[in-house]
């Protein structure tokens, strides 16, 4: 066998096929590793090269007849590299130094032809790596289980066309059981073709292999879900770094550029306010800076109403606003863009229930008194008689009793108490309900 030496290889180990697997993922093992060759299901015989007085690694497969040495690996794993391309990229992964600057015209680039990139979710994720970060317990296991079945069925994720594929989910926080009844309230028992694993390695520990190989395996997988980064993070001893997060992400990245897989990666978010949500992300901004986009679910407290922020490189900047169903554990899309009332609105809820927790439980005032308490300036008491009227069963879904009658002197009093824990949601007894929406600014 005859290794090809070119000017593209120049500066190429020759002994270097295993590590290069290794830094690929590909599961090998001492004498075999997958054959490159897309559609062959072989295993290639990896030895020496007879007659050469340096080791140099070459591969031969026994079932297509394909044969080669690093390069001409590269090249059969990465068909739409070309020579030199693909030598940069072995360099790249095994930290040789590219010492050669490589530029091209505008008239050239401008002459170039590119293949269309399909969306596998219309104009929210193509092919490449993606981040869903939210809370724990917000609702994301539900939101990821939904877009499977959709994608794996052709049907769309809320408004948004998909392009069918099998479907590929590794739901490493539930178990078997728990899948399965998930499954079951999504589909209602129509399931698509999903794959489903609730065990895997961790990154640098097999995970990568366990990926690529099932993608070989199972070539009609288009879709990848890993739920969440934190299962296949080997455990550091100190906080991960930039350095750190940008590598893990990059190494999933690289699954999914060499696979052309969308692959959607589960992630928690922080216990803060930020002005922009990708800042909500855990870890450093290298989490969001390997992705190809990134999307945050944020849920106010004791709420179903959400927002997901997507950003990403190719999918255009949005804002879903969506409900969480509790019934059908669906989430539903109730519109796009900043929603100004219904910020309001959550905004002044979430600030009466601190109010009463504040108060131990119990707050009682008219509305002139409440007005002030919540240092608003937005509206007059008139105003936030009718507004407290109108929202009184969203502050008790939230925990909260309204009680309305009138005191001494006649006197418009509302009182707001925590309801108790074994307190229905029947109107109390003594619930008057008086429009307070005629009193006046003093």
């Amino acid at each position: 066998m005859e290794a090809k030496t070119t000017t593209a290889a120049r500066g190429l180990p020759r002994n270097k096929l295993r590590s290069y697997l290794k830094a690929e993922g590909l599961a090998y093992s001492e004498n075999r590793c997958p054959c490159p060759q897309p559609g062959c299901p072989g295993q290639a015989e990896i030895g020496s090269e007879p007659g050469t007085l340096r080791p140099h690694e070459v591969w031969s497969c026994p079932v297509c007849g394909a044969q080669g040495g690093l390069l001409d690996y590269a090249r059969a794993l990465h068909p739409d590299m070309d020579e030199r391309q693909a030598a940069k990229h072995v360099k790249r992964l095994l930290n040789i130094r590219i010492m050669e600057l490589e530029a091209m015209s505008a008239e050239q680039l401008m002459a170039m032809r590119f293949r269309r990139r399909s969306w596998r979710i219309e104009n929210l994720m193509g092919p490449g790596l993606y981040i869903l970060g939210g809370p724990s317990k917000i609702g994301k296991s539900w939101m990821v289980l939904y877009m499977a079945d959709r994608v794996s069925k052709g049907e769309k994720v809320w408004d948004m066309r998909t392009t069918p594929c099998e479907v590929l989910y590794i739901s490493l926080e539930d178990t078997p059981e728990r899948l399965q009844k998930r499954l079951r309230a999504i589909t209602g028992g129509r399931v698509g073709p999903v794959h489903l694993a609730t065990e895997a390695e961790l990154m640098g520990r097999g995970f990568e292999e366990q990926i690529t190989g099932f993608l070989k395996e199972h070539p009609k997988v288009g879709f990848v879900i890993i739920d969440t980064l934190q299962k296949i993070r080997q455990p550091a001893a100190e906080n991960y770094n930039y350095a750190q997060d940008y590598a893990t992400i990059g190494a999933l990245k690289r699954i999914a550029d060499r696979q052309d897989r969308t692959v959607l990666l589960v992630h928690h978010t922080r216990k803060m306010q930020a002005e922009d949500p990708m800042d909500l992300l855990s870890g450093t901004t290298g989490i969001a800076g390997a992705a190809d986009g990134s999307l945050v679910l944020q849920r106010r407290r004791l709420s179903t109403e959400a927002t997901l922020t997507v950003t990403g490189r190719d999918a255009p900047e949005q804002q879903l606003r969506l409900d969480f169903d509790r019934e059908t554990k669906l989430w539903r899309l109730l519109g796009r863009g900043a929603d100004p009332e219904r910020e309001k609105r959550e905004r002044l809820l979430d600030e009466v229930t601190e109010l009463v927790e504040a108060c131990d439980g119990r707050w009682e005032g008219t509305a002139t008194e409440l007005l002030a308490a919540l240092e608003c300036e937005e509206m007059g008491p008139a105003a936030l008689g009718r507004w407290i009227t109108q929202y009184a069963a969203a502050l008790r879904e939230r925990g909260l009793e309204l009680e309305q009658f009138r005191a001494d002197r006649g006197r418009r009093v509302l009182r707001l108490r925590r309801k108790a824990p074994l307190e229905t949601d029947a109107p109390l007894e003594t619930d008057v309900p008086t429009d307070l929406s005629q009193e006046k600014s003093p």
